[in-house]
């Protein structure tokens, strides 16, 4: 587990672009009806890059399965915990900026707890070795991908409408 999760620490980068960043420093620049726009808007780039990426790992499956040793099947769990990441950040990063201590601190211990459970579960009952530590952090990070954006169109933080100009400046 420990080389998948320095692949998917390599990739998040890549795949995010400094967005979380962005939408920090935004915060405080812009009203809530241009964050909103900015929020959306940003998330464009990062989508871009997780296909572009997918597409080049899926070409090159089989030799990067051969070079890191791990199963071709798994390769492509890679960059998508690597993007599934990004909406949990943006939310972590709002409340961090909201200086909201209680939600941040609930937020994150959810997805910390659930990693755990999701973990013993698959590992100790279903004796899955390493694939059931990436199985136990990859579907706590695709629910709280929902619950993020649950919560973000909840504040009013995420709508349909996109901004070149904050496409750009993410």
């Amino acid at each position: 587990y420990a080389l998948f999760s320095v692949y998917v620490s390599l990739l998040f980068p890549l795949i995010h672009l400094g967005v979380i960043n962005g939408i920090q420093v935004e915060y405080f620049k812009l009203n809530k009806s241009e964050l909103t726009k900015y929020i959306s808007s940003s998330l464009i780039f990062p989508c871009v890059s997780f296909f572009a990426i997918t597409l080049v790992l899926l070409i090159f499956k089989a030799q990067l399965s051969t070079l890191s040793g791990i199963p071709i099947n798994w390769i492509i769990f890679i960059p998508l915990l690597a993007f599934l990441k990004i909406i949990p950040s943006i939310v972590s990063s709002i409340y961090r900026s909201m200086e909201n201590a209680v939600k941040y601190a609930l937020f994150n211990s959810s997805i910390a707890v659930s990693s755990l459970l999701f973990t013993l579960l698959f590992v100790l009952l279903f004796k899955m070795s390493w694939e059931g530590r990436v199985l136990g952090v990859f579907i706590p990070f695709l629910i709280f991908v929902i619950v993020g954006i649950l919560i973000l169109k909840k504040q009013g933080l995420l709508n349909n409408y996109i901004k070149k100009k904050y496409q750009y400046s993410s």
